[in-house]
């Protein structure tokens, strides 16, 4: 599904001939004609355009003295999603969302204005006046992201195009701050004033405890092909690894042809899954099974991947755009 930009339609309500809107009556003789009013067209309410592009959030609003009559102020930001859909609605990396906010500046109750510099301060990358969300994993409804990454097998190139981003500026000991201005992003303007919220405790308000686990995919059929392969998920099981950890979902395939064997690619969709409750990341790995006729083969998709215990919610990304948020909690333990 590709991502659109909003499109701003017009609305025009057309008034149809007076022929149509007003009729001639018969009039006896000797008596004025009767009068009538004109019909009217109620304009049409427009259906909303649902929100392709999270919402900016800023918070842990800071200044410091730095002397030589100069404050430096500090916002951090988080993107969320206050709507009923994913957002961004489709999987990255996507050709859209990357914005420039070189053009930042912070407003004064003094009129005066000062220009702002935005950064993404990664561990292993530094980006300047852009804010890219091209490599965002999408929003499940009621999430929110105070750090997000890429694929996991980016993480060692360190092609990391986003991360926690952070306005800073420079303003008068004299002057009082109130507000960050995008221009070219008018829908995100900052009020100071409530920038001074704190950063979020966790990825969404839902209580991890109304979250199904994982473990309920099992017996789910992933593909049912009449005469040739059906395939059905199993038990999902949490392995150590060198470096951390795993999530896996074990699947079984039956090929129901005994005459040929059948390969395809397993309809299992993409992933993102929760880190320390506030970095997001995706997995789009493709497992392609070989079963022969007749055969039964067993194998297993990875989840996630992380140090011991930090991932917290596992997301699914259907094809049709929804999705599917679960829990880690219950996650059987294994060994390798």
């Amino acid at each position: 599904m590709r991502h659109a930009r909003g499109v701003l339609i017009a609305l025009v309500v057309v008034i149809l001939p007076s022929a149509c809107t007003a009729w001639e009556a018969a009039t006896v003789p000797g008596e004025a004609p009767a009068e009538f009013e004109e019909a009217t067209v109620e304009p049409a309410t427009p259906t909303p355009t649902p929100p392709t592009e999270p919402e900016l959030v800023a918070y842990g609003y800071t200044a410091e003295d730095v002397g030589d009559g100069w404050y430096q102020g500090t916002v951090r930001l988080w993107f969320e999603n206050p709507g009923d859909a994913v957002v961004p609605p489709d999987l990255p990396p996507r050709s859209c969302c990357s914005f420039d906010v070189r053009d930042a500046y912070v407003e004064t109750e003094e009129g005066k204005t000062y220009p702002a510099d935005v950064t993404s301060d990664l561990e292993f990358g530094y980006s300047e006046g852009v804010i890219d969300l091209r490599t965002m994993p999408g929003l499940p409804p009621g999430f929110r992201v105070v750090e997000g990454l890429t694929d996991v097998q980016r993480v060692e190139a360190r092609d990391y195009p986003w991360g926690r981003y952070t306005v800073w500026f420079k303003y008068s000991q004299a002057s009082h701050p109130t507000a960050v201005v995008f221009p070219s992003k008018p829908e995100w303007r900052i009020d100071l004033a409530e920038a001074v919220r704190e950063e979020p405790a966790t990825p969404t308000d839902q209580p991890a405890s109304n979250l199904d686990s994982i473990a309920a995919l099992e017996g789910r059929v992933l593909l049912d092909d009449p005469g040739r392969l059906l395939i059905t998920l199993g038990k999902s099981v949490v392995v150590a690894e060198e470096d951390g950890q795993a999530g896996y979902i074990s699947f079984a395939a039956v090929n129901r042809d005994s005459l040929d064997q059948d390969t395809v690619i397993v309809p299992f969709p993409a992933r993102g899954f929760v880190v320390r409750n506030r970095e997001l990341w995706f997995l789009d790995e493709t497992t392609t099974i070989t079963v022969g006729p007749g055969q039964e083969k067993e194998g297993r998709i990875k989840l996630f991947s992380s140090a011991p215990g930090e991932t917290t919610h596992v997301i699914l990304y259907w094809p049709d755009g929804t999705c599917e948020v679960y829990s880690t909690a219950k996650m059987a333990r294994a060994t390798e």
